[in-house]
């Protein structure tokens, strides 16, 4: 289930973690998902590029997305995910567990 998070940053728009609210994230692998059907996973599998064409993860039931996996320095944080993605003319940012 996902919920309404807000997004924290710092005064020198400084994204930060929404579990611990520090600044110490790292993006690892990223996911784009197109309105042709085809996703590109980078970073995944040792960092090779993949494509194909399951829209699976999609964020979006009907648009494009994108996702960003974040790890956090903090061990007590869990991984994270950025979404990024459209939804009737309108784009939605929400966190997400890499869990999910």
């Amino acid at each position: 289930m996902e919920v309404k998070v807000e997004f924290t940053w710092n005064d020198d728009y400084l994204l930060l973690c929404p579990q611990c609210s520090e600044g110490w994230m790292h993006q690892r692998d990223i996911e784009v998902f197109t309105d042709f059907h085809t996703v590109v996973h980078s970073g995944f599998n040792g960092g090779e590029v993949q494509i194909d064409d399951n829209m699976s993860n999609n964020p979006s039931s009907r648009r494009e997305g994108l996702i960003i996996h974040f790890e956090c320095e903090n061990e007590d944080c869990s991984n994270k995910k950025l979404k990024i993605y459209q939804h009737k003319g309108q784009t939605l940012l929400k966190w997400g567990e890499n869990n999910e």
